[in-house]
């Protein structure tokens, strides 16, 4: 592999030797990554449609290996080593460094327990829209490789099982060609979003709060 497998899209507030040993494990598992800062301003209603701090974009090579190879192949040489090095990724952002993370979000300049404003990841279906995968924060390092695990496992079911697309039905956010997936703790799998609905909730949530 030559061709960049993954890109790190970060808040340009969080210091470039915060990746350091993530780049080091993808180039010692021979997975190309680029590296790039972002400015991140709240624009949204809601935190987990702004970007968020740091976001793990499968590139199109990614996509294309996907393709050349035969989905047992795929899954024996590339797929581990992915799945690995994102969640070691996840795993730090939303436990080891949490803390020390600020941003500026719709909530203020800590996000609100939930779904985070600090870890995304992002792919591409066959229709070439976006599909992001939006983590909640405080929960375990095991939580975050199974959900990363899930992720990935939908993407390879969308290229490969047409019949069981986990995207076909699956609402795009309007002006944005992004499907949105959440995680459901009490199903233990993800779950596209209805972004209306979300915003729905967070707008009475916020006037309940603010009319106390």
């Amino acid at each position: 592999m030559t061709e960049t497998q993954l890109i790190i899209y970060h808040n340009e507030e969080i210091p470039v030797d915060f990746f350091d040993e993530f780049l080091a494990k993808g180039k010692e598992s021979q997975i190309p990554v680029d590296l790039r800062s972002q400015k991140s301003e709240p624009m949204m209603a809601i935190d987990w449609l702004l970007p968020t701090a740091v976001i793990v974009y499968l590139a199109k090579p990614f996509i294309d290996d996907i393709l050349r190879r035969a989905s047992k192949d795929f899954g024996d040489y590339v797929y581990p080593k992915i799945n690995n090095l994102i969640s070691t990724l996840a795993t730090k952002v939303l436990i080891g460094t949490r803390n020390r993370l600020k941003l500026v979000t719709p909530s203020g300049p800590k996000p609100r327990e939930g779904k985070s404003a600090f870890f995304s990841l992002t792919s591409e279906t066959s229709q070439q829209m976006q599909v992001k995968f939006v983590f909640e924060e405080g929960l375990s390092e095991r939580d975050y490789e199974i959900q990363v695990e899930q992720a990935l496992k939908l993407l390879l079911e969308h290229y490969f099982d047409q019949h069981r697309d986990p995207f076909l039905n699956a609402s795009v956010a309007s002006g944005t060609k992004t499907i949105f997936m959440l995680y459901d703790g009490q199903k233990r799998n993800w779950q596209p979003a209805d972004v209306i609905e979300e915003i729905r909730k967070e707008r009475a949530k916020w006037e309940e709060e603010n009319n106390n």
